[in-house]
């Protein structure tokens, strides 16, 4: 089997983990909140290690890899700021933080969505950077689903289903999957 297909193969069974996993466990707001503290840094830990990766892209890759470069920094601050927010959020929760983590999570989606439309990847580092950018948005978009739960405005409401993130641990177990792949 080639190296592309078992690569792909990985990534769909991370997905079908992931969506398994999101299907049977339930969310609650406490447990929501010390999962994205620890989910958030190892987003930006895996968008980060694809810095690594990119680096080593040279010849007709090289264009596409310093395009993925400039996306990846500018996400790395937005980790950032994300960050900052969950710890303001954290220590005085209200509606109006919670709809700024909410626009800089949609923030971080739209700059690493991009990254998915690049081309000119060598085949072995564009299936690892596509993989990454997945499971991280896919993690990204989990936690917009339920950051109507948290909003006391919606309190009353019939909302959308909420889809829980992957805890941290298997989050990280994920992510290093992909990275360490040959």
């Amino acid at each position: 089997m080639k190296v592309q297909h078992r690569n792909l193969y990985r990534l769909g069974l991370i997905l079908v983990l992931f969506s398994a996993t999101a299907c049977i466990i339930g969310c609650s707001a406490p447990s929501f909140l010390t999962d994205m503290e620890m989910i958030v840094p190892i987003a930006g830990s895996a968008v980060a290690g694809l810095l690594a990766l990119l680096a080593s892209v040279t010849g007709a890759g090289a264009s596409a890899a310093s395009s993925i470069q400039a996306i990846v920094t500018k996400v790395d601050s937005e980790f950032t700021n994300l960050n900052q927010l969950i710890a303001s959020y954290k220590a005085n929760p209200d509606d109006n933080t919670l709809d700024t983590i909410e626009t800089a999570v949609n923030a971080v989606v739209a700059d690493l969505k991009q990254i998915l439309d690049i081309a000119g990847l060598p085949d072995g580092t564009s299936t690892k950077v596509q993989a990454v950018v997945q499971v991280v948005v896919g993690q990204l978009e989990a936690m917009l689903s339920v950051i109507p739960v948290l909003k006391s405005s919606t309190a009353g409401q019939t909302l959308p289903q909420v889809v829980k993130p992957v805890a941290a641990a298997t989050f990280k177990a994920n992510i290093y999957g992909i990275l360490g792949a040959k």
